[in-house]
């Protein structure tokens, strides 16, 4: 999953803390190709032992080679047989207010 938070994890920490997540990717800490290696194992680890679900966690700017999308395929390739992947991108869906939208189009007409 995908969040907001720019060049700042503080987000991105809060809502790993929050939801309970495995992995958390920030800027601060940056994504490293011997990191990422350690932690697909540790996820194969985590499945092998009869876990059913895990929660990655990736601010939109911890790497600007290792995007959401390419983590998620780098997991799919090498989580075969143990887990299946699926990502969403949060945040920019909830960045503008219902409300403010609606005050929008009523101001538009």
């Amino acid at each position: 999953m995908e969040v907001m938070g720019g060049n700042c994890g503080y987000l991105t920490t809060c809502g790993s803390i929050a939801g309970g997540a495995q992995l958390c990717y920030t800027p601060e800490a940056g994504i490293h190709l011997r990191g990422l290696a350690d932690d697909v194992d540790r996820m194969k680890k985590r499945f092998k032992m009869c876990k059913t679900t895990s929660l990655v966690i990736n601010c939109e700017k911890a790497s600007d080679t290792y995007t959401t999308d390419m983590l998620s395929k780098i997991f799919t390739e090498e989580g075969k047989g143990f887990f299946d992947v699926r990502h969403t991108i949060l945040g920019h869906i909830q960045q503008v207010p219902l409300n403010l939208l609606n005050v929008k189009f009523l101001f538009a007409e």
